[in-house]
């Protein structure tokens, strides 16, 4: 297909050019915002997904093979990407939300990760991402995309360009504007590839639950490990456990913020918007298994 660019582009116009003259686009599916199109304004079940495998069957000339080889559920399998030995005209990650939504919003991680994407034209030259909207992603993440498709009922969508403006009262920072792209109709998946959606889906779900504090079994794997925690950690625990919080002033002041933070990162503790140190749902539950001791809770300053 000609790279030459039409008066009036429509999103295939803008993937073909990606593809073609080596541009980098990234396009998100979502389906509660309401835009041009009058919407249910529902989150789920909206056909997201089949609207990005549609697109994406279209990149690859009805190979659903293909398809299926570049469609990401968690940011760990994007490395399998990067790895090929040849470039990737397309792929697509699926329900973001559930890997790098809002949630993470100040995961240094995350953050990383949604900067870096913005380097891998040598890599890949289309991304498309599902979520119920922009929302409810992680801040770097909402501002990575260049259209939004929008599925306001099962089987239509509509494409809005996102624009940025330059707000010139504050020249650093900058505005989005949604510029209507047309609209269209999905079929269904065939019965064939909706049976392998829903498999590939539910194992995705399945690895991605691991992940996840509330669904982790404190005593299997991934849990809790008391013994290997040092005596100042513990006693700090036993403390939090007993005044419901510690404030993050007084962590500081005692010289106990390393510790801390090592208990942040194995799960035990977590801070609030009130810097507050308080503790993990599965640290609840590891204690509320114990016998209550207030024993040996007076916080000594440790040398950092």
């Amino acid at each position: 297909m000609s790279s030459k660019f039409p008066e009036k582009p429509q999103i295939l116009d803008y993937i073909n050019l990606a593809i073609k003259d080596n541009y980098l686009l990234y396009i998100l599916i979502t389906s509660s915002a309401q835009a041009k199109v009058k919407s249910l304004g529902l989150d789920y079940g909206m056909g997201k997904s089949t609207r990005m495998l549609w697109m994406l069957n279209t990149i690859y000339a009805g190979n659903w093979e293909k398809v299926k080889r570049n469609m990401v559920a968690r940011p760990v399998t994007i490395r399998q990407i990067l790895d090929r030995p040849f470039k990737t005209m397309a792929w697509g990650w699926d329900d973001m939300q559930a890997t790098v939504g809002k949630d993470k919003q100040h995961d240094p991680k995350v953050r990383e990760l949604a900067y870096y994407m913005t380097t891998l034209r040598p890599y890949y030259n289309v991304m498309i991402g599902t979520a119920p909207h922009r929302g409810m992603l992680q801040k770097d993440f909402r501002d990575l995309f260049h259209f939004e498709v929008i599925t306001p009922v099962r089987g239509r969508y509509e494409v809005q360009q996102l624009k940025r403006w330059i707000d010139y009262k504050k020249p650093t920072r900058t505005k989005d504007r949604l510029r209507y792209r047309g609209e269209g109709f999905s079929m269904a998946l065939p019965n064939y590839m909706e049976v392998w959606y829903q498999a590939w889906r539910h194992k995705q779900n399945q690895l991605i639950r691991k992940s996840i504090t509330l669904l982790k079994d404190v005593d299997g794997e991934g849990g809790l490990d008391w013994s290997s925690l040092s005596d100042v950690q513990k006693v700090l625990l036993k403390r939090i456990n007993r005044d419901a919080y510690i404030r993050y002033e007084t962590v500081q002041r005692k010289g106990l913020t390393r510790e801390a933070k090592a208990l942040q990162k194995g799960g035990w503790l977590v801070m609030d918007r009130n810097r507050k140190w308080t503790l993990t749902i599965m640290a609840d539950t590891y204690f509320e298994g114990l016998k209550k001791d207030t024993s040996d809770i007076t916080l000594t300053t440790t040398v950092s």
